[in-house]
């Protein structure tokens, strides 16, 4: 991203509770939560966000979750290009 959000601004356009929710739920997939500067603003956008503390442990798991679930896929899939590569230079051979 070559501009920082405006985390005001993205703050400020949440109108109800659902959307606060899909914003914090960004956030996560944007992030890898790894470091403490990221989790300093996951917290920041939680709380700004009045995000109760049960949401946002439902939302950190079900993001993990996807994220975990995500990688699987792409390593089963990177498998299978390679197996198929493989299948392919023995039919060409």
């Amino acid at each position: 991203m070559s501009h920082p959000a405006d985390v005001s601004a993205i703050i400020n356009s949440s109108t109800n509770p659902e959307i606060a929710a899909e914003i914090y739920a960004a956030s996560l997939l944007a992030l890898a939560f790894d470091n403490a500067a990221e989790k300093a603003y996951l917290a920041m956008l939680a709380c700004k966000l009045q995000l109760p503390p049960e949401l946002v442990t439902e939302l950190e798991h079900q993001i993990e979750t996807q994220k975990y679930l995500l990688n699987i896929v792409e390593k089963l899939m990177s498998n299978k290009a390679e197996r198929d590569i493989e299948v392919a230079q023995i039919i060409l051979q």
